[in-house]
């Protein structure tokens, strides 16, 4: 735990790994009714949340089922989902309006940061070590993180920090989940769950 503790200056510096996503590229983001598809929240809430509440951060996933599996997914070993939920949240697709540049903290990359899995994948009590490298990585000039899902480790997911030019757009209005029948059937199969 304390090799990951706190942020390696090297990624200040030339060496550190960097993942860069083309403008026009597609993330998935599950969201609540009352927020839009692109809101940025000033926590600290979430892991990659900035402690000090200076620059916001927007969560959402390459595919549609990570951006379901950390959000409706939290609470491992239960099986089914909350029709309820459902009903208050939406789903959309995000486009990046430029280049984005981001620390990758998954396989490899760990290492070569200088961190452990502990980072990303660390129990909800324990956010403080999360926090502290989004800061720096924030400070460091990057545009977000990349990261594995910690609820199916097969996706990949972003933390992107707040700009003065928004790194995504809307791709159309936000999709409910219980109107999209074909599309949430194959994400419960997927997960083994039902709606409860």
């Amino acid at each position: 735990m304390t090799d990951a503790g706190a942020p390696e200056p090297r990624l200040i510096g030339g060496n550190a790994p960097v993942v860069t996503v083309a403008a026009g590229a597609e993330f998935y983001r599950s969201h609540h009714a009352n927020f839009g598809p692109v809101y940025f929240g000033r926590g600290p809430t979430y892991r990659f949340d900035d402690p000090a509440g200076a620059y916001g951060v927007l969560y959402a996933a390459l595919q549609l089922e990570g951006a379901f599996a950390e959000t409706h997914l939290r609470k491992p070993g239960r099986r089914y989902v909350d029709r309820a939920d459902l009903a208050v949240r939406r789903w959309s697709r995000l486009l990046t309006t430029r280049e984005l540049r981001l620390l990758p903290l998954h396989g490899r990359y760990l290492a070569q940061a200088g961190a452990t899995a502990e980072v990303t994948q660390g129990p909800a009590d324990r956010y403080e070590l999360p926090r502290r490298w989004s800061s720096a990585i924030h400070a460091a000039g990057f545009d977000g993180i990349e990261y594995r899902s910690r609820h199916d480790d097969d996706q990949l997911c972003v933390a992107l920090f707040e700009h003065r030019d928004p790194p995504v757009v809307a791709s159309g209005p936000p999709n409910e989940w219980l109107s999209n029948v074909r599309v949430l059937a194959r994400i419960l199969d997927r997960y083994n769950i039902e709606l409860g």
